[in-house]
């Protein structure tokens, strides 16, 4: 009887209080809000699978401590592991490793090759000693009255590529002889002073289908730092140069190739084989066997001035990509005279998957693909065309001019000696600071901004040098075969010193490089996942359960008012009841 009374009074009790709360009183809100969410939690400890949570629910208060610092530590662990893949993936996205297949010499375009003769003026077209001399001990108003102005200025253009190699003490005080003073100078004058190219390059063959071939088809003439030289497989100017700029290289040369191409595909031995009259350019070859070969001839005795030294009885040899402009930061090799010399060419290959361009921007992969960096002067991007220019700008900007051997806009002035400090120093400082800002991995920009990143697909050409000297006999017979054949210079043949340089590539297959993801979005999900696992018995069901426990059971239970009315007297009742025992 007991049992049934008490019974009946707690039902009673219980319907006395539902019928008393106030479901719009705040205050019974907000805890029948609080025990839906004491009861999903518990619901989700129960029957979750992360590790340690089951003893949140229901264990004693001093078991719940432990388990929360032990879920707590389990938790920092695995987050700063993620964190650590997280700046992995964030600030080194690219990873540069071997590519799965070797690059065959003809899926790449065979170097460009520019020779610089240490001459960089006939004396028998001009003296630069005698004004060189005069301007020394008489200074510059007294010479100016001994030679004419186009000496004078012929003068101001050489001198610029003499000076940078001979004695500084020298070069500070005929600097100081021009300072405030210029010329209008035109660099033309140093092309028709040089030496030219039927006396120097004296016999060339191979690479073409001809096994010997008339050098003046296959070299232009070319301004660079080191004067004029000549150039073999450089794209036309109107495939290399943007229009409306000026550049000292031969209008006219190469002819412009209606098929050129850089894309990395293989030619076939049934392709048309390359002549001067075939459309297919920059030039490649088969086989190591298709080497370039040209003799050189020096008039050392006659044409060598002592006032301009420049690098000693040597020829200097750029070689570098067919769509870049020789200069300084360019591989370079001085090869003696009276040598025979072979340069066998090594190519840095460098290849980017195609996901790399639409998976990071260039601040994240550090490199430009085509179209994503236009250059002011050069229509395709390079690292070295970039500098080239960023050199441009920042001489215009300091020196307000530009240096002969430079593209330049028709109205820019062009440096003369009293620019050279400002030039050989101040711009050349601020090019270092440019170059290394943009190798660095940080965020500093030079003040110029120029950013010349590497392009994510690339080559770039080096060259091992073998050097062997010619025997006095085979030093008689080039010069009876290939000099003393020619009516201008038959009865002074035995001025002339004969170089041979052989260029070819050294292997026929060659390592390339690949630009790729390091992480790919798959990747980092995969490492997440698989620390959370580790450490937290985490899986993809595991936020499933989460979302459904927290997002739709708990809103569920909020809004079905009456029953978590119910769910307030049951927990009323059963703290009464504890109270009670």
């Amino acid at each position: 009887m007991k049992t049934i009374s008490r019974f009946k009074n707690k039902r009673e009790r219980r319907v006395f209080k539902e019928e008393s709360i106030d479901l719009n009183n705040p205050d019974v809100e907000i805890k029948r809000k609080r025990v839906v969410a004491k009861k999903v939690f518990h619901e989700f400890c129960d029957s979750s699978t992360i590790h340690g949570l089951k003893y949140l629910g229901t264990r004693p208060t001093h078991e719940k401590i432990w388990w929360i610092a032990v879920f707590g530590v389990s938790l920092c662990i695995c987050g700063f592991q993620i964190k650590t893949i997280w700046n992995k993936w964030d600030q080194n996205p690219v990873i540069v490793s071997f590519n799965e297949n070797l690059i065959t010499i003809s899926e790449i375009n065979f170097p460009a090759v520019t020779i610089c003769h240490q001459n960089r003026v006939r004396k028998s077209h001009f003296n630069y000693g005698n004004v060189f001399k005069s301007i020394m001990e008489k200074g510059l108003n007294v010479s100016k009255s001994e030679f004419s102005e186009s000496e004078m200025k012929l003068f101001e253009l050489i001198a610029q590529t003499c000076i940078k190699d001979g004695n500084q003490d020298d070069m500070r005080k005929l600097v100081k002889n021009f300072v405030n003073k210029t010329f209008d100078l035109n660099p033309k004058l140093m092309e028709d002073a040089a030496p030219v190219l039927n006396e120097t390059l004296i016999f060339c063959a191979a690479v073409l289908v001809e096994k010997r071939w008339a050098c003046q088809l296959g070299f232009g003439r070319i301004l660079t730092e080191e004067g004029v030289c000549y150039t073999f497989n450089l794209l036309n100017k109107t495939e290399l140069l943007r229009d409306g700029f000026t550049f000292n290289f031969d209008e006219n040369f190469p002819p412009s190739a209606a098929n050129w191409s850089f894309d990395m595909k293989s030619i076939k031995p049934e392709d048309p084989q390359y002549t001067f009259n075939n459309p297919f350019y920059p030039f490649r070859i088969f086989t190591t066997g298709q080497k370039l070969i040209v003799y050189l001839a020096s008039n050392t005795a006659e044409d060598l001035d002592e006032s301009c030294p420049g690098y000693g009885e040597r020829f200097r040899v750029f070689i570098h990509g067919p769509d870049e402009i020789p200069w300084h930061l360019h591989h370079y090799y001085d090869i003696d005279i009276k040598t025979y010399t072979t340069l066998s060419v090594t190519p840095q290959i460098v290849m980017a998957t195609d996901r790399m361009e639409t998976a990071y921007s260039p601040e994240k992969r550090r490199c430009y693909f085509d179209g994503e960096k236009t250059l002011k002067y050069f229509k395709r991007y390079t690292k070295k065309n970039c500098e080239l220019e960023c050199f441009v700008n920042i001489t215009q900007s300091l020196c307000n001019c530009t240096r002969f051997n430079f593209p330049r806009d028709p109205n820019t002035r062009i440096c003369g000696l009293s620019d050279y400090i400002c030039v050989s120093r101040d711009a050349t400082y601020n090019l270092h600071k440019e170059t290394a800002s943009a190798s660095l991995n940080s965020t500093y920009q030079g003040r110029f901004k120029c950013n010349c990143w590497a392009g994510c697909r690339s080559i770039q050409y080096e060259a091992q040098v073998r050097e062997a000297k010619l025997f006095d006999n085979q030093r008689k017979i080039l010069k009876t075969q290939f000099v003393d054949k020619t009516g201008k210079v038959e009865n002074r043949s035995v001025l002339y010193d004969v170089t041979k340089l052989y260029v070819t590539f050294k292997d026929s297959e060659f390592f390339a490089m690949k630009r790729s993801e390091l992480y790919g979005l798959t990747d980092f999900i995969a490492n997440c996942g698989g620390l959370l696992g580790l450490f937290m018995g985490v899986s993809l069901l595991s936020f499933v359960e989460i979302i459904y426990f927290f997002a739709v059971r708990l809103v569920m239970g909020i809004f079905n008012r009456h029953k978590t009315v119910m769910e307030v007297i049951d927990e009323e009742e059963a703290e009464e009841d504890e109270t009670q025992n």
